[in-house]
């Protein structure tokens, strides 16, 4: 039977700052609990950083796997995302034939209820479309764009069900969008804004109506203009909203990561947007069931568009503490308590607090990862 580990000699992440602590794991329940006086295993971490487990809310994919198309492929990207540090993940659905939509969430529905997932949680699906601007779609396909909102029809008309949706990204601006973010709150769903070209007083409205942030900031919207700050200015600028970075280097330079940073740290959380590429070595996948390649290392649509993320989200925690001049701490924060707060999960994930689930990433002073347990089972060794 599993029973007690003890994780000495780290530096634990609590209150937002590292302290040297052991940490306390009833591997059984698979919870952090106090000190212990009986212990059966131990594993020493000298010299490594102690974080909650990497939490992704926008990834397309994984090994081989598009969530787009694939809801079985959820227990094989289960398995694997622990290797990149992620205890917890949003699988997400981009823009498809609307036909589609329906019969593909009922699966998701089943597997999310029926399966046994003994690596990295999936916590439901984000919907990344169909409701967009055409103008910032992206690597979405144009044909499959919705530009207004059919109200007669309602939500269950496009998705039959919607009990496995917790996050959905649109655009404000298409026809009646606002009434769109006020059927998604409702429902409990999650809503960001993306691949728009809103004015900010509409982002404001939508911000009123349930809107909490902005999806992939700088990428798929306006630059920032001096009449119209838009997106851009209310995230950093306002402060208004959440919002999400794909920090890969090709999504955005250091100069973008560390404006975002200085403007607004407390808003910023970090997303990997990667695709079926991560974790393979192949150059060919699907996105949305259409190619994407791997070309000069960048996931992109055989046209050249950029396609997804490049990194998976321990590299993204990486790159953002040596561009922004963060924390080793706020690095890992954007990773973990931020998205688990997000989607209301905090303190139950996100944090290394006594009762909160046993996911566990650890790092060396690099940001190198170098361990990962999930509800306190290792599933990346620790090095001796």
């Amino acid at each position: 039977m599993p029973g007690i580990l003890r994780i000495k000699n780290g530096y634990l992440l609590k209150d937002k700052k590292f302290r040297k602590e052991d940490l306390y794991v009833d591997q059984g329940r698979g919870v952090i609990i106090p000190k212990a006086v009986r212990v059966e295993e131990e594993i020493d971490a000298r010299g490594l950083f102690l974080s909650p487990g990497l939490i992704d809310l926008q990834l397309n994919g994984v090994r081989g796997v598009d969530f787009s198309v694939d809801p079985a492929g959820l227990l094989k990207a289960s398995d694997y995302l622990p290797l990149e540090g992620v205890t917890a993940f949003m699988p997400t659905v981009i823009t498809l034939p609307i036909a589609k939509y329906p019969s593909l969430l009922s699966d998701y529905d089943e597997v999310l209820k029926n399966r046994r997932f003994l690596g990295a949680e999936p916590l439901g699906i984000h919907l990344e479309g169909p409701f967009f601007n055409p103008g910032k779609r992206g690597a979405h396909a144009e044909e499959n764009v919705i530009t207004s909102f059919d109200r007669e029809r309602g939500l269950e008309g496009y998705f039959g069900s919607l009990s496995s949706i917790k996050m959905a990204t649109l655009a404000p601006e298409v026809g009646h969008g606002i009434e769109l973010v006020e059927l998604f709150t409702k429902a409990n769903v999650r809503v960001f804004l993306g691949h728009t070209e809103s004015a900010a007083h509409l982002a404001l409205e939508a911000r009123k109506r349930g809107a909490v942030g902005i999806t992939h900031l700088f990428n798929a919207m306006p630059s920032f203009h001096h009449r119209e700050g838009g997106l851009i200015g209310l995230c950093l600028l306002k402060r208004h909203f959440y919002y999400s970075l794909i920090a890969d280097g090709k999504h955005l330079s250091e100069e973008a990561l560390s404006l975002a940073w200085s403007l607004n740290p407390e808003g910023l959380f970090l997303v990997s947007d990667a695709c079926a590429l991560l974790g393979t070595d192949s150059d060919e996948a699907t996105l949305g069931g259409e190619p994407v390649l791997r070309k000069g290392g960048v996931p992109a649509r055989p046209d050249g568009r950029l396609a997804s993320g490049a990194l998976g989200l321990s590299g993204a925690v990486q790159r953002l503490w040596g561009a922004s001049g963060c924390s080793r701490e706020e690095a890992l924060l954007a990773a973990t308590e931020k998205p688990a707060r997000i989607i209301g999960e905090f303190p139950r994930r996100g944090s290394l607090e006594e009762g909160a689930i046993a996911d566990i990433a650890l790092f060396d002073d690099n940001l190198v990862l170098k361990g990962c347990f999930v509800k306190g089972a290792m599933k990346l060794a620790v090095p001796s």
